[in-house]
């Protein structure tokens, strides 16, 4: 029967990976001119690997051979990716996504790649994209990329604990 905390845990993992994975792929889909940042991209990869590696440590809970070192490496290895990807996006997102000016004149938001929606041919963002949204979005996934991490760091522990002692849980 498995433990309670790691199945907590899991579940937890699940739902980060389901929002980091829609506010990213949302910060992709609603990018306006090229292609989206690979900081952007790298975090929607970042969501579909939370949701794999939760759902294997879900059947792991259950079905002991995949339990002990595969799930350690699996929870050690998402953790290294979610900390770069939280690092790498904390570091290019604005820290205030206020503006007093109409968000089409805010200079610390047009030009940040992640949060302007992209440049045309002459260097000029759209007008009409919501940078302040934008913004917020890019912030409430970091948030979660450190949540599941927190929460990855967690079961990698209960996983190397689980395979010192021999067994699954």
């Amino acid at each position: 029967m498995p433990e309670i905390i790691p199945l907590a845990l899991r579940g937890a993992q699940i739902f980060f990976g389901i929002l980091i994975l829609g506010l990213s792929g949302h910060l992709v889909a609603s990018q306006r001119y090229g292609g989206a940042p690979a900081t952007t991209n790298y975090e929607v990869f970042v969501g579909i690997l939370c949701l794999l590696v939760a759902l294997i440590g879900l059947a792991a809970s259950f079905v002991s051979a995949i339990g002990g070192i595969i799930m350690f490496v699996l929870d050690g290895l998402t953790c290294l990716f979610l900390f770069a990807g939280g690092v790498a996006f904390a570091a290019r997102i604005p820290i205030n996504c206020g503006c007093s000016e109409a968000h089409s004149m805010c200079t610390h938001l047009t030009h940040n790649n992640i949060v302007n929606g992209g440049v045309d041919g002459q260097h000029n963002v759209d007008q009409n994209v919501n940078r302040v949204d934008r913004c917020r979005q890019a912030q409430a996934d970091t948030a979660f990329i450190w949540f599941a991490w927190a929460a990855f760091a967690a079961t990698a522990f209960f996983s190397f604990l689980a395979w010192r002692r021999g067994g699954v849980k």
